[in-house]
Parts: structure tokens; C-alpha cells; sequence
């Protein structure tokens, strides 16, 4: 059996791969002498609104994320949640995908109450949110704009895959789900006791402890979806937050002198969004990110320069945006309610 530095070396590994094969990828198909001239000439009122739009999207996430630690029984101010948004957003982009930065908002909060099961499990529900947010605001946008796009194909692949989202989604929020994951928690215990082998004994225990954390995270986590008023209305702001993200890249389009229409920016930064955040991909999405953008907008006429421009302005913005996290991390001594993250 692999053990886990193996499998992190393999991740490690195939991320590289990834991001070096998209570089290439991206290498073949643009000229730098228009990716220079693109982004020398890009509009600086047009970063600037989508830098403004990017620190937008830190508070509303924490209003959000406010909205079911409060339902979870350990209650945050909001000037404290806005200020770890920050702060776990300069901490996590140094991680893989979206991932670290969930760590280090758990972290932050983990001495708010006893029951840290309940920040872990708010957490979740705020991802899976937020994704089925990007699969709502993607598919009715590419059902849309499929007659329209070159590659029909393309296009099919957004739809299934929004579609396969959500569908995921409910039954992760489902409270039989847990009956499922329990039945595949019994199922892999009784294989490693079939074994045999002395070492199936630690594997057991491990996988023991492991499923017992799980449960009781996936326990509050089912708890919050099935208060109806409070995913519908947390699901409201996960779209209001993704339309935001969205419009950072429509600005950022407008900066590099391109104008694509909305009904493809609606269908396709929601799913390169996603794609950017599975753990297999590089820190930020770098390399994948620009490979992206440039397919996808290439079939409804964006020049790979300008498409690769909006991409790199992005990662540009991303990091300006995260400087009032980094000023908030290093002066944390300051505030006698901070943890340590």
C-alpha cells in the first residue's frame, strides 16, 4: 500500500506535469510581442475596478461565511471574519488551490468555540456553496450561448460538467448521504481486516480516527443544509459573490480592449474557476489558468494575447488585493482577539 509521502511526492509531481504542459501549451499559441503590447496598453481604470471588485468579494464572503457560523452556534463579529478573510487569503495563496486557504480560515477560528467541528463544518458548507454557485451561474449561460460558440463540443463539456456539479451537491447535502458514507467507512474497515497483515491493525485505527472526525464535520455540515432558509439565502450571496468574480474578468477584458459578450463570460470563468481549484492543480491555477482562458475565449473570437493578458491581470490584482491580508498577518500582535493562524 502507497504510503502518504509517497502520494503527496505523486500529487507533487503530477501538479508540476500539469502546469508545465499547459506553459507549453500556452507557449506554442501566442507571440509575445503581442502579449507585450497588450498588456503595455491594458487601462489602468480597468484593473483598478477589478481590484476594487476583488477586495469587494473578501467582505461579502465574510458576511456570508458570518451567516452560518451564527447558525452553527459559534457567532463571529464581522469586523473579526473580514479581517481573517484577509488574512487567510495572503496565507493560502502560498497553497495548493483553494484548499489552504479553508485551512487557515479553520485555524484562525478553531479557539472560537468548543466544538470546532461546527467552524470545520460551516467551512464546507461555504465551499460546496459557493461551487454550486459557479454551476448555477455556468450552466444557464451556456445553454445559452451554445448555438452561438464554434466548438459545440467545448461547450457540451461546461454543460455536463455544471450539471454533474450540482447533482454531486445534493447529494452531498442529503442527510441519507451519511448512511452512504458510512456504509463505504464499514466497507473499506472490514477489506483491511481481511488482509491479515500486521500492519492492517494501524491502518484500521488510522482509518478509525480519521472517519470519526469526518463524521462528526459531515454531521454539522448535513445539519446546516438542511435549514432551508439558510442555504437559499447563503446560496443568494454565493451568486452574488461569483457574479463579482465574474465581473472582474469582464473589466479586465475591457482593460486589454477586448469585449467579450457577457452570456460567455457568465458560462466560462465560472468553470475555469473550479477547474482551478482541484487539488491537482498548480498554486493559483498558474499556467492552467492562461491555458483556459485562451481556449475557451478563443472560440467566440478573443485573441490569445488578449485572453492570456486578462488571465495574467488577474493573478495581478489577486496579488495586490492580498497586501491588506499580508498587513493584517503581520501586525495580528496588535489585536488581543487574534489567533494565531
Amino acid at each position: 500500500m502507497t504510503d502518504a509521502p509517497h502520494k503527496r511526492t505523486w500529487v507533487t509531481v503530477l501538479k508540476f506535469a500539469i502546469g508545465v504542459g499547459v506553459i507549453a501549451f500556452v507557449l506554442t499559441r501566442i507571440e509575445f510581442g503581442d502579449l507585450a503590447r497588450t498588456l503595455k496598453q491594458a487601462s489602468l481604470a480597468g484593473v483598478i475596478a477589478a481590484l476594487a471588485l476583488f477586495l469587494l468579494n473578501r467582505v461579502l464572503t465574510a458576511v456570508k461565511w458570518g451567516r452560518l457560523l451564527a447558525h452553527a452556534g459559534t457567532p463571529v463579529p464581522l469586523p473579526r471574519l473580514i479581517r481573517v478573510m484577509f488574512v487567510s487569503g495572503f496565507i493560502g495563496s502560498a497553497l495548493p488551490s483553494g484548499a489552504g486557504v479553508d485551512i487557515v480560515r479553520f485555524f484562525q477560528l478553531r479557539g472560537t468555540s468548543d466544538d470546532s467541528t461546527a467552524v470545520a463544518g460551516s467551512i464546507l458548507a461555504d465551499r460546496v456553496l459557493s461551487v454550486l454557485a459557479l454551476a448555477l451561474l455556468s450552466l444557464p449561460a451556456s445553454a445559452i450561448a451554445w448555438r452561438v460558440v464554434a466548438d459545440g463540443r467545448l461547450i457540451g463539456s461546461v454543460v455536463i460538467l455544471s450539471i454533474l456539479l450540482i447533482v454531486g451537491i445534493g447529494f452531498a447535502m442529503a442527510q441519507w448521504s451519511s448512511r452512504a458514507c458510512a456504509g463505504i467507512y464499514r466497507w473499506k474497515r472490514k477489506m483491511f481486516l481481511g488482509v491479515g497483515a500486521a500492519e492492517s491493525g494501524r491502518v484500521v485505527r488510522s482509518l478509525d480516527l480519521v472517519y470519526s472526525k469526518f463524521e462528526q464535520v459531515h454531521r454539522s455540515f448535513v445539519a446546516l443544509g438542511c435549514k432551508k432558509g439558510l442555504l437559499l439565502s447563503v446560496l443568494g450571496l454565493n451568486l452574488i459573490v461569483q457574479f463579482v468574480r465574474v465581473a472582474q474578468i469582464h473589466f479586465l477584458f475591457r482593460a486589454v480592449g477586448a469585449d467579450p459578450a457577457w452570456i460567455f463570460e457568465l458560462s466560462f470563468v465560472p468553470i475555469i474557476i473550479f477547474v482551478t481549484l482541484l487539488p491537482v492543480m498548480p498554486a493559483m491555477g498558474l499556467g492552467v489558468k492562461e491555458g483556459f482562458f485562451m481556449t475557451f475565449f478563443g472560440t467566440v473570437g478573443v485573441t490569445p494575447a488578449a485572453a492570456v493578458s486578462v488571465s495574467l491581470l488577474s493573478h495581478l490584482v489577486v496579488l495586490v488585493g492580498q497586501l491588506p491580508g499580508a498587513w493584517l498577518f503581520f501586525t495580528r500582535a496588535r489585536d488581543p482577539e487574534a489567533s494565531p493562524p
